[in-house]
């Protein structure tokens, strides 16, 4: 397949594709949610792939597979919706003799899929705590750290910070 990512190519689930699709369609605020509704999701939706192969119903491993990957393609996990569309169609035509194979490929897409993504969502801190943060920073410095907190803070997250010589940055948003 060539898409497994090991060698570094290309990512399980591409993060930023989903943000920026999400940002044009004016509802990044959600991104976090959706995430976690995928996240949550998930076990059960291999799950239902599983029930379906154990019965040998193609039909159930077509709808199984179509759910799954319209969700892993709304979520820009691209090589897991690839995966589950080649199962899918397996489904449609009943090739029984592939299913075993196409469910274990999903079941390793799926598992580093959502290893991709808890690493991601542990990257992306929810609160940042501060003391003294900004103290013998040049200009530059402080403006590129404050762009950082800002980027926290507009991604859902929240800044708490304590200064005590309170002076010409107070730019933090809180």
């Amino acid at each position: 397949h060539g898409d497994d990512g090991d060698d570094g190519a290309a990512p399980h689930i591409d993060l930023d594709a989903f943000r920026r699709s999400m940002r044009d369609a004016g509802v990044e605020d959600i991104v976090p949610e959706m995430l976690e509704v995928f996240r949550r999701d998930a076990p059960g939706r291999v799950a239902a792939l599983d029930a379906a192969l154990l019965k040998g119903d193609g039909s159930a491993v077509a709808a199984a597979a179509h759910a799954y990957k319209s969700a892993a393609g709304t979520v820009a996990a691209r090589p897991l919706a690839r995966r589950l569309q080649e199962l899918e169609l397996a489904g449609k035509a009943n090739a029984t003799d592939r299913f075993a194979a196409l469910v274990a490929g999903v079941h390793t897409e799926h598992d580093a899929v959502l290893e991709e993504l808890a690493r991601a969502l542990a990257s992306r801190p929810q609160l940042i705590l501060m003391d003294e943060s900004l103290a013998g920073l040049a200009p530059q410095e402080t403006d590129e750290l404050l762009a950082q907190f800002d980027a926290v803070v507009l991604s859902g997250g929240s800044t708490l910070k304590a200064r005590y010589l309170l002076g010409s940055k107070e730019q933090i948003r809180l």
